[in-house]
């Protein structure tokens, strides 16, 4: 089978979408034999990642000449730039098509166009495989609403490609007895800025931690600014820290299983990836309510103060300084620390296990009719 996965970012640019997109485009054509060929927005040449072919996407009249000949066409995001485009025209292409929904978000915006999709959507849904990644958030609760069919596939953690393969605190000088880490690329409402308020009321009352901030540079400007500001406020913070950017894979997973705690400061998502790793890792982490988290195993939710008209989570200093003691009470209670780590890790193996996970999608793939 000829399977087109469409997404406005791939490999080699690395975040959580990309990691899952490549991994599920892998399975499907080394262990079930199809012929997979990612369509990115993200690259301005066609480039072989792992054996795995990814084509930049061109203008519209051009993209749905570029997706014709296939068996199956697999969305990953209704944020994906050519979703209205599909929309409009889902009778003139023959292939089979699902769309994982990634939270809805573009849909359920208040734009002219964002609402002109999602009428298309509940009008021709019946065309689509519609998968959300869990059954908590709002993509899952919108799809109830309207008595549209829906698979629910976890996201998940490949363990036999993650683990560590360096020596984390050497290679990168770190001699403080804890590191508190934070993996997470700079986009809005990922909360690194306020991770920074958090980590300095922890600085408080104790020194010994190195705050590790992780992320990959991205060509997008607000990203830049993100960025740079966050690297001004580190600056003028009371905690040692190092901000790493583009740091080879290897050591970003390594970085998992030699840190003492995960803290994830996001004010929006759907199923972070970061959090599983985190899990898979034994490492327990700490988080605001978001996506699915408050289905997941292994840390620690902190409190919130709301939520906004957009689905974002309001924080304010209480809750910053909730967070602060979650992250404290990990590094000095060894046996919540224990506990963390025993049932993070086992709901990884049986609730977010791969082979499964990609069997899953395997059947979504060569099914003949929609659910």
């Amino acid at each position: 089978m000829k399977i087109a996965i469409c997404c406005n970012h791939s490999m080699p640019h690395c975040g959580g979408s990309e990691y899952i997109i490549q991994q599920i485009a892998e399975s499907m054509q080394k262990d079930y034999n199809h012929n997979v060929v990612i369509f990115s927005k993200s690259i301005l040449k066609s480039i072989i990642y792992n054996d795995i072919k990814i084509i930049p996407c061109f203008n519209d009249n051009v993209f749905l000449s570029q997706i014709s000949n296939f068996d199956h066409i697999f969305i990953y995001s209704d944020y994906f730039s050519y979703w209205p485009l599909i929309l409009k025209n889902r009778e003139k292409i023959s292939a089979k098509i699902s769309i994982v929904l990634v939270g809805m978000n573009r849909m359920l915006s208040s734009g002219n166009l964002d609402k002109r999709c999602f009428d298309l959507f509940i009008k021709k849904y019946k065309q689509f495989n519609v998968i959300t990644h869990s059954d908590n958030y709002l993509d899952y609760k919108k799809c109830r609403e309207y008595k549209i069919p829906v698979n629910v596939i976890h996201n998940f953690v490949n363990l036999e490609k993650f683990k560590k393969e360096i020596d984390f605190r050497k290679k990168y000088k770190i001699d403080t007895q804890y590191i508190v880490l934070c993996v997470s690329n700079f986009f809005y409402g990922k909360g690194q800025e306020n991770l920074v308020k958090i980590l300095n009321i922890l600085s408080e009352t104790r020194d010994d931690f190195t705050v590790v901030f992780i992320s990959n540079k991205v060509n997008f400007r607000p990203s830049k600014i993100l960025s740079l500001e966050c690297k001004k406020q580190l600056n003028r913070s009371s905690f040692k820290y190092k901000f790493l950017e583009n740091i080879p894979r290897k050591d970003v997973i390594s970085s998992f299983f030699d840190s003492d705690v995960f803290a994830f400061p996001s004010q929006k998502e759907v199923s972070p990836i970061v959090i599983l790793e985190s899990m898979a890792a034994e490492l327990p982490w700490v988080s605001f309510p978001v996506g699915n988290t408050t289905q997941l195993k292994g840390g620690i939710i902190s409190e919130i103060r709301g939520i906004d008209e957009k689905n974002n989570l309001i924080c304010d200093s209480s809750n910053f300084k909730y967070f602060a003691n979650c992250v404290g009470k990990i590094l000095d209670d060894k046996e919540i620390e224990k506990k963390l780590k025993k049932e993070g890790k086992e709901q990884i193996e049986k609730e977010y296990n791969y082979k499964k996970i990609m069997e899953n999608y395997n059947q979504i793939f060569i099914e003949q009719s929609y659910c």
